[in-house]
């Protein structure tokens, strides 16, 4: 199966205008309903591999303390062609921290480590041509602040329709007192 490693975030209000704003340029948004920060992407996994993984998630994860996520900005990352990404960013400490965390316990296993540093950020669009038309969007929003309260592994199936996310287990973080 093919498989990542993510914390899955609810579609808000803000969110919500977000899209309806890249919608009206004409660029094709994601499925709002499987909004989520990868922390880690693993590819093909074996089946028989899945419980393992699991095991090194929850050892990872369950120690860690829930934290908030404070979205500030509408990206891009584009390409020469004019096609490219559009997402949703934050400066999160803990969210690089816990994935570096999880990319080296699953280093023992395979999985090949991260070599670009980690970026916080929900992708709401991929764009095929016109990626510049969302620059007249940036700084137009206030998005609200996420409480990362767990972790999920999730299945990824690829279909012409784009792909669907199926969460395989969702572990809770730590939650401080």
């Amino acid at each position: 199966m093919r498989a990542f490693v993510s914390i899955n975030i609810p579609c808000s209000e803000e969110i919500n205008r977000c899209f309806d704003s890249l919608n009206n340029l004409n660029i094709k948004t994601g499925d709002r309903s499987q909004l989520h920060v990868t922390l880690k992407f693993l590819g093909e996994v074996a089946e028989e591999r899945v419980p393992t993984v699991i095991e090194i998630l929850k050892e990872e994860v369950s120690s860690f303390s829930s934290f908030k996520i404070n979205f500030d900005r509408l990206g891009t990352f584009p390409r020469k062609d004019d096609s490219g990404i559009v997402w949703i960013g934050a400066e999160s400490r803990e969210a690089a921290e816990l994935a570096d965390r999880i990319d080296k316990a699953l280093s023992h296993l395979g999985f090949e480590k991260e070599d670009r540093a980690f970026k916080c950020h929900v992708t709401v669009a991929r764009v095929k041509k016109g990626i510049k038309k969302v620059e007249k969007l940036q700084g137009a929003y206030n998005f609200e602040p996420f409480e990362a309260s767990s972790v999920c592994l999730m299945r990824s199936t690829l279909t012409p329709k784009g792909p669907i996310y199926k969460t395989i287990i969702e572990i809770p973080l730590k939650v401080e007192c």
